[in-house]
């Protein structure tokens, strides 16, 4: 089958027995490679009792060096059935704090979202349009769109407008105020949200 350029795959349904099925290796890996990357939407065909039923991708099984792709696993889904899925975050617009020397600095790249299995953005967008320095912007800060939920169960920050060493030092020399810019800075480069907040509860 891998010789033909078809890759093994099994469809996991709901309430009936996972059925084998085969893929065409060259659509397979340009799918992946494309907007919605992982949480592409097939439409299977030619499979007795799934042709017309829609899948996504659960799990992907891949060669250790050449990466080459070996089985894929896939689960049948309704269009409006409630799928958790982690979709990338698109910074928009113009952050205010730029303009006084701030740095915008993107600690999160995704998120996870719940929606209906049809409704899967290619991304979600975050608008930074005011943002000063200092300040940051979390997850529940996202405007969603309707029919999509943000999952997390902490408020974990996804941007944040860095204070540069210099212009703190310009703007509080070694007064207190230069003394709170710097631990906002350390507080931004270090802070453990923006590796370790949530994702694929």
């Amino acid at each position: 089958m891998r010789r033909d350029g078809r890759i093994p795959a099994v469809v996991y349904t709901g309430g009936r027995p996972a059925q084998s099925v085969s893929l065409s290796g060259e659509a397979f890996v340009k799918a992946m490679n494309g907007p919605m990357g992982r949480n592409t939407r097939f439409l299977l065909a030619g499979v007795d009792g799934l042709a017309g039923k829609l899948a996504l991708v659960k799990d992907i099984q891949k060669t250790p060096v050449s990466r080459d792709v070996l089985h894929v696993d896939l689960l049948e889904v309704q269009p409006e059935e409630k799928v958790v899925v982690r979709v990338p975050v698109r910074l928009v617009g113009h952050a205010a704090g730029v303009e006084e020397g701030g740095i915008v600095r993107q600690l999160r790249r995704d998120v996870d979202v719940r929606c209906g299995a049809a409704l899967i953005p290619e991304c979600v967008e975050l608008s930074v349009e005011g943002l000063q320095l200092g300040e940051s912007l979390s997850v529940s800060d996202l405007d969603l769109a309707e029919g999509l939920e943000a999952v997390f169960r902490h408020d974990f920050a996804i941007v944040r407008m860095l204070i540069p060493r210099g212009l703190e030092e310009a703007a509080g020399g070694a007064g207190e105020e230069g003394e709170e810019g710097e631990q906002g800075e350390t507080g931004a480069t270090d802070s453990g949200e923006g590796e370790t907040g949530e994702g694929g509860e």
